[in-house]
């Protein structure tokens, strides 16, 4: 009985080992492999850190968690910049309310209107 558990004990311990060493194996490789890539100047290193992220298999509800954590991080950049520049130009908040109620499309015409006006150039 005591030979069986130390001999069970000693099957985890080596593969316990064999599962340390393969992992060092395998983290000196991605370093060798980082460095390669990013001498060749394929990938910046931001890129690599995404691959490495997604090539553990993330759960959909994880890459929606990054997804949303990229919007969220430009847009607050985005609003800093509008902000400084607001300052910068002397902007006041009328002046940007004003902004958004505007209407600037380009008026197109209807298509009965267009096929008059054309009709009326292909005459002259």
């Amino acid at each position: 009985m005591r030979g069986e558990f130390f001999g069970e004990i000693g099957g985890l311990v080596r593969k316990a080992l064999y599962l340390e060493s393969r992992n060092r194996l395998n983290q000196a490789i991605y370093k060798m492999e980082v460095s390669d890539i990013l001498n060749q100047g394929k990938f910046t290193r931001s890129q690599l850190e995404l691959l490495k992220f997604f090539s553990t298999n993330p759960t959909d509800e994880e890459v929606e968690n990054i997804r949303q954590f990229f919007i969220e991080y430009y847009a607050e950049k985005i609003l800093d910049e509008v902000d400084a520049a607001i300052k910068v130009k002397g902007y006041s908040q009328s002046d940007v309310e004003g902004w958004a109620k505007e209407h600037n499309r380009t008026p197109y015409l209807t298509y009965r209107k267009y096929m008059e006006n054309k009709g009326q150039n292909s005459a002259e």
